[in-house]
């Protein structure tokens, strides 16, 4: 049967938020709990109790727990001491539990953990193990002579190191780690001789599966009850995470500050309260006489403004400075954007807009080409307005949704009594179909109105070009082109002189085909390139295979060359080039007369001659039969 010891936990706190901090950390028990405020009044609490064991917890700044302990000279079993900020406050229950077991194991009484008083570091170190092994990082201990004298087990698990190799050892003697800063390795060793405390010194290590481990530790000095210094007590951690967030929080910082280098605008940053955070080189070179301002952290957008005005060279003495600051602050609350033109001629587009925590980004860009550019834009619009006028085509452009942009006049003139088509910008290209038909302009002949429409739209929408006859009896060529943008641009070209010209040569090479007909004998027109124009049907008949060689355009040597592939001459056989070759070359003199002799005995006469601009070919009926 176990035996629960009577616990009393004391309380030394010099702030009365000392009770309330061992009240958050320790469970629901039934420890007594008393808080004192002085070590005077904590002896007396215990000298007047009657406990097997009383903890003694000193929340109290370092100037004083030595004090508090001088007082508590008899009676106490068990210590934990921290310092005001209860950095560890929440080892508290366990401290209370582990106070129960040592006594009862009848172990050391006295236990120091803490910066500033302790017990020697030999008799505590069983139990300050067994508290170690319960933390998440690892601890370590140095002796007088600054040698390792304990390391938890943690700190192989942590590090990959093993401790047998360090302990026994000073840092001086184990020598700078690789990946450490030699010159911060020599200030470790001169703190540690100097007895300082150590605080968050980091170092690299390699474990043995090549991993790299970013370790901090930290220590305090440790000194017996008459100021000997005893060693070094402290913790390390692992930091690797840490370490790797903030290479890539440096990165992605140097990243930004690059990203808005590379920025051709002028960028800028400013707070809630219109403070300049940051400005990229941009920024600053558009503003040369306010140089100062970037160099003040405490300086708002106002006060930028106010210097960059009075320090204007060329500022007109009645430019009201303050009327211009006003009116610019004004847009730079309200997010409004700018265009201003420079007294050195350059144009500066100013936009500003809000950031999620109150800030605000500025970005001045320079627009002086753009404006130029726009300029010219203009100057070629008109140019292009005025080059359409004088075009002899009907020329107009509709948007996506078919409505009408712009015609010049010749595009007018060719819809006569419809102004009202044209002075309207919502109707569209189907309301101007209705207005032909209603205008009658359109010979519409049995055709349904509708169908037509519908027809008209589907050859618009599909950009496809058309003839077509108006009621004046006047021809119009109907062409659409479609535009990036989506809209349409049509272009009507009257061509009724082109349908009349166009009629006549029709009846003229009619009247010809009738001449050639006519003739008693095959003649067909050659034009310079040989290749045939027109040939009557006698000429063509002479061999059934040849029609679709006696075409327009079809030339006298793609027909030579299909007869000698169907050896129809005897005189090419195994000599083909060389037949068609003299052929050919007897046809280009002025006049010839030769014949040809076909494989079925037929023999041709063929008499030609040069003109001005063609050449004839006459052939004859078979001289002689095989």
């Amino acid at each position: 049967m176990s035996i629960r010891l009577d616990i009393h936990v004391l309380v030394i706190a010099d702030k009365l938020s000392g009770a309330a901090c061992a009240a958050i950390f320790l469970p629901a028990t039934d420890y007594a709990i008393t808080v004192v405020h002085t070590g005077a009044e904590g002896r007396h609490h215990i000298q007047s109790g009657d406990y097997s064991i009383v903890v003694v917890v000193v929340l109290a700044a370092s100037s004083r727990q030595k004090a508090c302990l001088e007082a508590l000279d008899k009676g106490v079993t068990f210590y934990l001491i921290k310092d005001t900020d209860g950095t560890h406050l929440d080892a508290l229950p366990l401290a209370v539990e582990r106070a129960n077991k040592l006594c009862r194991l009848d172990l050391a009484k006295h236990l120091y953990l803490g910066t500033q008083v302790v017990n020697p570091i030999d008799d505590n170190q069983a139990r300050f193990r067994d508290f170690t092994e319960t933390a998440s990082d690892f601890f370590w201990e140095m002796d007088a002579d600054l040698r390792f004298s304990f390391l938890s087990e943690r700190f192989t698990v942590v590090s990959g190191v093993p401790a047998g190799p360090i302990l026994g050892r000073t840092r001086e003697e184990i020598g700078c780690p690789p990946g450490v800063d030699p010159e911060a390795w020599d200030q470790l060793l001169r703190d540690s001789l100097a007895r300082k405390p150590i605080t968050n010194f980091e170092m690299v290590r390699s474990k043995p599966d090549g991993q790299d481990i970013h370790l901090s530790i930290s220590a305090n000095p440790v000194f017996d009850d008459e100021g000997n210094f005893q060693g070094y007590r402290g913790t390390g951690t692992d930091v690797t995470d840490l370490a790797h967030a903030q290479r890539m929080i440096s990165e992605k910082h140097d990243l930004l500050l690059d990203a808005i280098e590379c920025i051709p605008d002028g960028l800028a940053l400013f707070d809630a309260h219109e403070r300049l955070i940051i400005a990229n080189s941009h920024y600053r070179r558009m503003f040369p006489r306010a140089l100062t301002y970037f160099n003040d952290p405490d300086a708002t957008f106002e006060d930028f403004l106010f210097t960059n005005h009075k320090n204007h060279p060329d500022l007109a003495p009645e430019v009201d400075v303050e009327e211009c600051v006003r009116i610019r602050l004004e847009n730079f609350r309200n997010h409004k954007s700018m265009k201003r033109q420079m007294p050195s001629g350059e144009w500066i587009l100013s936009r500003e807009r809000p950031t999620t925590s109150g800030g605000t980004i500025s970005v001045r860009t320079d627009i002086t080409e753009l404006v130029m550019v726009t300029q010219r834009a203009d100057d070629n619009q008109a140019l292009l307005v005025n080059a359409l006028e004088a075009a002899p085509d009907g020329f107009a452009v509709y948007d996506k949704d078919d409505r009408l942009v712009v015609c010049n006049d010749m595009y007018r003139a060719q819809y006569p009594g419809i102004d009202a088509f044209f002075a309207d910008p919502e109707v569209k290209f189907e309301d101007f179909l209705r207005s032909q038909i209603s205008s009658q302009r359109v010979p519409m002949a049995n055709e349904d109105p509708e169908i037509y429409i519908q027809n008209r739209l589907q050859v618009f929408r599909q950009c496809r070009a058309f003839e077509r006859e108006h009621k004046s009896g006047e021809w119009f060529l109907s062409r659409e082109l479609r535009m990036p943008d989506g809209g349409t641009m049509s272009i009507r070209t009257d061509i009724s002189d082109l349908k009349r010209a166009t009629g006549a040569l029709k009846e003229s090479e009619l009247h010809l085909k009738m001449a050639l007909e006519s003739f008693p004998e095959p003649l067909a027109i050659y034009d310079p390139g040989d290749r045939i124009i027109i040939c009557n049907d006698r000429f063509t008949n002479q061999i059934d295979w040849s029609a679709p060689y006696f075409i327009p355009g079809a030339s006298f040597e793609e027909t030579l060359r299909e007869a000698v592939q169907r050896r129809e001459y005897p005189a090419a056989f195994e000599r083909e080039e060389a037949y068609i070759r003299e052929r050919l070359d007897q046809r280009t003199n002025k006049s010839f007369d030769y014949e040809s002799y076909k494989a079925d005995g037929q023999i041709f006469r063929h008499l030609g001659g040069r003109l001005a601009k063609y050449s004839a070919t006459q052939r004859l009926s078979p001289l002689t039969s095989a």
